[in-house]
């Protein structure tokens, strides 16, 4: 043993001559902690400190402090019973009445009669230690059995046990909260309560598995409340074993994950939605790794846009398709995405179809971000343009074209001796080319005939001949 370890050290006590210094020097000899007492006072002090065991003369037990002592015996806690040795030199009625009253208070105790061997003494003194230490694994058991159980009690999660047969053993407070029925209520009655119908080939298994010493770890299934409502949990069920290490009941861990298991519905539900919306898409939706640019998803109006199957663009990344003179735009762009300088990028670019023709698309790009802010991919949406760029196309060549037969007219009016001129509905002049009777162009626009000849029958006249 360590000596100087308080709970292991020999504590003595012998008033009358010299016992006490020689049961000390044998004892340390042999690498046996002793401290030796002056009083029946510091040996209960020694006591309450920590003792592996007592040795005491016959003499030390006589006087009004052994009520005291023997007292003290009394109120050691169950786990223990604290050693005693008495070396007494009575006779046979002394030895009697120190049993009787040595017994009545200390579960063990060991009577020499003196004089004895020093190999007596060590003998018993050994005896009385090897008894303490297992005494003292008896106590660490009952503490960590104590505090297993505080932690058992106070744990959120429901924790029970049931035997072979299916009686419950015991039910925690989260059992209580989780299932609703209190511990008084279940202890001793069937598990099968908290077990629907329609699980219960589920769970005879799972108490089969355990029995033959499976553990059955993270389970999902279904339980049944005191009201009868249904909820998800997730359990893991252990044996718990007797003295021979046979499982001889099962202990369960349940949770309640009825709120993982809506939100995991309703993702599974949106990531449904969203996978009818991009496959039947009319426009092309893309999904592209924010590393490589490499298409990770592609819907089939994409896949007929630019002629490629989807296996061919999964293997390609988007700048493979793009139109060189666009790439060095694209890569900038996806660059500013990346590091956050911009949130979308909306441009109309040309992507090489697998034929080789190129087309024009309305691309709409942007970067969805993980939970810590990290890039996953793009995202973008890729719009046909090329109907639009072949009317624009065809527009602005018509505008030419209109342009071009507008000049050529301007330059043939312009030759021409013969008066040209526009009139609004109130017969004013708008424009005019080559006026007579000496006005200028501006001082006719705006005006009517009667405004401008001198004598108004002239001008009726003139409206009436031009068939106004």
């Amino acid at each position: 043993m360590t000596a100087g370890h308080v709970d292991e050290r020999v504590v003595a006590l012998a008033p009358v001559g010299r016992d006490g210094s020689a049961i000390a020097t044998l004892l340390r000899a042999h690498d046996v902690a002793c401290e030796v007492c002056t009083s029946m006072s510091e040996l209960r002090q020694r006591m309450h400190e920590g003792a592996g065991a007592l040795v005491l003369t016959d003499e030390a037990l006589d006087g009004v402090q052994a009520d005291a002592f023997f007292d003290q015996l009394r109120d050691q806690p169950p786990w223990s019973s604290l050693p005693l040795i008495i070396l007494t030199s009575g006779g046979e009625p002394r030895i009697a009445h120190l049993l009787d009253l040595a017994a009545s208070a200390a579960g063990g105790v060991t009577l020499l009669d003196r004089p004895l061997r020093a190999a007596t003494l060590l003998r018993a003194v050994d005896v009385a230690l090897r008894s303490r230490r297992r005494q003292y694994e008896i106590r660490d058991l009952l503490d960590a059995k104590a505090r297993l159980a505080a932690i058992v009690e106070s744990s959120d999660d429901a924790i029970y046990s049931y035997d072979s047969d299916g009686v419950v053993l015991s039910w925690n407070r989260g059992a209580e909260r989780l299932f609703g029925w209190p511990a008084e209520a279940l202890v001793g009655g069937g598990i099968a309560r908290i077990t629907p119908p329609e699980c219960a080939d589920d769970a005879s298994d799972v108490t089969r598995r355990v029995l033959e010493g499976q553990t059955v770890a993270h389970l999902e299934t279904v339980c049944c409340r005191r009201d009868g409502t249904r909820f998800d949990v997730v359990l893991t069920a252990s044996a718990v074993r007797g003295i021979d290490g046979r499982p001889q009941a099962v202990s369960v861990i349940t949770r309640d994950i009825t709120a993982r298991k809506r939100t995991e519905r309703a993702l599974q539900e949106s990531e449904a939605t969203f996978r009818a919306m991009f496959s039947i898409s009319s426009v092309g939706k893309v999904q592209l790794d924010p590393a490589t640019g490499r298409f990770l998803q592609v819907n089939d109006a994409m896949c007929r846009f630019v002629g490629y199957t989807r296996q061919e663009l999964l293997a390609r990344s988007v700048l493979d398709i793009t139109h060189a003179a666009d790439q060095a735009r694209d890569r900038h762009a996806m660059r500013r995405l990346l590091s956050g300088d911009a949130e979308d990028d909306d441009v109309e670019k040309r992507f090489v179809r697998a034929d080789g023709t190129v087309v024009w698309a309305q691309v709409t790009m942007n970067v969805i971000r993980d939970e810590e802010g990290r890039p996953a991919r793009y995202t973008a949406i890729v719009q046909d343009m090329s109907r639009r760029r072949a009317a624009e196309d065809a527009l602005q060549a018509r505008n030419a074209e209109l342009e071009l037969t507008r000049a050529r007219l301007e330059t043939a009016v312009e030759a021409s001796q013969v008066v040209l001129f526009t009139q609004d509905r109130h017969l004013r002049y708008t424009w005019i080319h080559n006026p007579s009777l000496g006005y200028a162009a501006q001082d006719v626009v705006g005006r009517r005939d009667v405004d401008l000849l001198p004598c108004a029958e002239d001008a009726l006249h003139l409206e009436r001949s031009n068939g106004r």
